[in-house]
């Protein structure tokens, strides 16, 4: 999928709509395989929980109520999540983990997906929201002919992208970031270094900020 022009956000409710109808969480490249048994089928979603009162909503019944993503990657929930080193297109190093101590969010995305372009706002949005010290927002991007470092750099500035963006070698990444076939995708870790939950596709920033603050799911 190609598309050099940014998708307008009045335009994003629909096409989120027309990827669940579709059956699909979030672009392929080429002849890539569906993202594996670690993924979440459509008639596994957890059931809702019911909390006490005064408790946060709990991870699972955010699960349940999504619309425009599903979960990735169950296998590595609740494990530590696989330390990696990138460089930003600032030059800035950045160790996952001596992030130790506020969330983090990795996000896999590419110039050429509309659905990574529909999240952009969002992340800025949550960028603007959360602060640095409590949340870490690392976005990377593989390269190829298709989405050079000079494409990813041209699109971080044109839309004013605060939060970290790397151009990355995919298999110079461990699993489960390399193992990645869809995007966006992403691995929100939570202050003790584990996985807390992995997604593929569109999660809007109510959702974003839902994972983050939810307590941990009972099963996925």
């Amino acid at each position: 999928m190609k598309d050099n022009k940014p998708v307008p956000i009045q335009v994003a409710v629909v096409l989120s709509l027309v990827v669940i109808l579709a059956g699909q969480w979030g672009c392929r490249r080429r002849s890539e395989e569906p993202a594996g048994p670690n993924n979440v089928s459509a008639e596994s979603v957890p059931q809702p929980t019911i909390r006490p009162a005064g408790q946060g909503p709990g991870l699972d019944e955010v699960i349940a109520a999504r619309k425009t993503w599903d979960v990735a990657f169950r296998a590595h929930v609740g494990k530590q999540a696989p330390d990696f080193t990138v460089t930003d297109l600032a030059g800035r190093t950045h160790i996952l983990s001596s992030l130790k101590g506020r969330d983090v969010i990795v996000t896999i995305w590419a110039t050429w997906c509309g659905p990574c372009r529909m999240e952009v706002p969002d992340l800025i949005e949550l960028r603007k929201a959360v602060p640095e010290g409590e949340l870490t927002i690392l976005a990377l991007s593989f390269v190829d002919p298709d989405n050079t470092e000079q494409m990813i750099r041209a699109f971080a500035e044109q839309n004013k992208i605060n939060y970290v963006v790397a151009a990355v070698d995919k298999k110079a990444l461990p699993e489960p970031y390399s193992a990645v076939s869809a995007i966006p995708s992403a691995f929100f870790i939570g202050k003790d270094g584990t996985l807390k939950l992995a997604t593929i596709g569109v999660v809007p920033l109510a959702d974003m900020m839902a994972i983050l603050k939810a307590r941990p799911a009972n099963r996925l």
